[in-house]
């Protein structure tokens, strides 16, 4: 039993950090994203307690689609958005340091309202485009593993991202907004 913890460990701590980022980038509020960190793993660990461990690309995979399942059941739970200002999360830098000069504060400042800027605009996608493009571009994930989160075929997951990011070009073009400006 004392092995199964430690592999449980093992893959917690080989996931955890990139599936964060997912899930905030995605529910955008910092204690609703840790509430489902933590629900995933709760899950995983659950579904394989006595069956054995998938392999870790595997085991990836599946608590990333927990995860992606978790978020789609609390956003149709959820009748009322919460906008919630969230950290730049690329970073995880302790934004405490009050030795940085002034041009890297307003460097920061901007690069939060740009990625404020966007994920308003992914959240004008669908949900299955919006995980899609967040996979792809943000988390560097290959169509492959992409497809394994949202349970369908690769072609299908291209065609996700593709048409997420057409959509998302098109919202950019209606808004007004220039992509050079950013």
């Amino acid at each position: 039993m004392e092995d199964r913890s430690k592999e449980f460990e093992r893959i917690y701590q080989s996931v955890q950090r990139d599936l964060y980022v997912y899930i905030i980038r995605s529910v955008r509020n910092e204690d609703l994203a840790k509430d489902i960190l933590q629900d995933s793993f709760v899950n995983f660990m659950k579904a394989f307690r006595v069956k054995e461990l998938p392999p870790d690309v595997n085991s990836r995979m599946y608590i990333f689609r927990i995860a992606r399942h978790l978020i789609i059941n609390n956003s149709r739970s959820v009748s009322i958005r919460k906008t919630t200002s969230v950290p730049d999360t690329d970073s995880f830098s302790d934004l405490d340091n009050k030795n940085l000069p002034e041009s890297e504060i307003l460097t920061n400042d901007s690069k939060n309202e740009i990625s404020d800027l966007l994920y308003d605009l992914l959240d004008e996608l669908k949900e299955e485009e919006r995980t899609a493009v967040i996979l792809k571009h943000i988390q560097n994930m290959k169509l492959s593993d992409i497809a394994e989160i949202l349970d369908t075929s690769v072609a299908t997951a291209s065609r996700f991202v593709h048409r997420g990011m057409d959509n998302l070009m098109s919202i950019v073009e209606r808004k007004g907004l220039k992509i050079g400006e950013y």
